[in-house]
């Protein structure tokens, strides 16, 4: 198996994201293991974003967070070879909440983000999803599902992410480079008229019919503009 085979699901807070991957485990024909999200993996030990040191201090030590995931996913590949990955959330997700903060006005580590994963891709010390699942929903939706979230005792959002431009900005992102950089291997799922069991068949749908694959080349990041 590729070093590189596996594919991420990615959207913003309360899509349903964990959920899809673990119904995606339940209903599949094959092993998936599941890459958890960053924040499971560990904490950052700083949000401070006073100056562009401690902007690039969160980098790092996402870039670590990063290097943690690989090594649980290839530890469990060694002894699972036949199994895929699914990645609760990737790179994708990093990039475009720092590409949000940067449109937005906000110190942001961008460009550093992706010059070490770039760097550290090649270095072979992270691996990247070979198909994206983006999962989407209309704000009405996820604003009932932050509702219902809150009831049950959880945490909320960040203001920052509560903000529809800032959320817009990060959804355009995954779609424009999960495009760009992986072309029919991505799909974007819209998700409001769907129950949980629906989205996992449709994202299982796309990963046993995914399209021939060519390696990702983050170079082209570099490139991006945004409209």
């Amino acid at each position: 198996m590729s070093k590189e085979f596996g594919f991420t699901v990615e959207g913003e807070c309360l899509v349903g994201k964990s959920e899809a991957l673990k119904q995606m485990r339940e209903l599949s024909r094959f092993d998936i293991y599941i890459v958890p999200e960053y924040f499971e993996v560990g904490r950052l030990t700083s949000f401070s974003r006073r100056d562009l040191t401690d902007v690039q201090h969160i980098q790092d030590e996402i870039i670590e967070l990063e290097k943690r995931r690989t090594d649980m996913a290839t530890t469990y590949l060694a002894r699972h070879p036949t199994s895929i990955l699914g990645f609760d959330r990737s790179y994708l997700s990093c990039l475009a909440f720092e590409w949000s903060m940067k449109h937005h006005g906000c110190l942001d580590g961008y460009d550093y983000l992706l010059e070490k994963l770039i760097r550290e891709t090649e270095d072979e010390n992270i691996i990247l999803p070979t198909q994206v699942l983006h999962l989407t929903a209309n704000p009405a939706t996820i604003e009932k599902r932050r509702v219902a979230h809150l009831s049950k005792g959880h945490g909320d959002v960040s203001n920052f992410l509560k903000d529809l431009d800032v959320r817009q900005t990060q959804i355009k992102y995954i779609r424009e480079k999960g495009i760009g950089l992986y072309n029919g291997a991505y799909r974007q799922i819209v998700t409001d008229n769907l129950n949980q069991k629906q989205v996992a068949k449709l994202c299982l749908d796309h990963v046993d019919n995914k399209p021939e694959f060519t390696r990702v080349n983050l170079d082209i990041l570099y490139q991006y503009e945004c409209a």
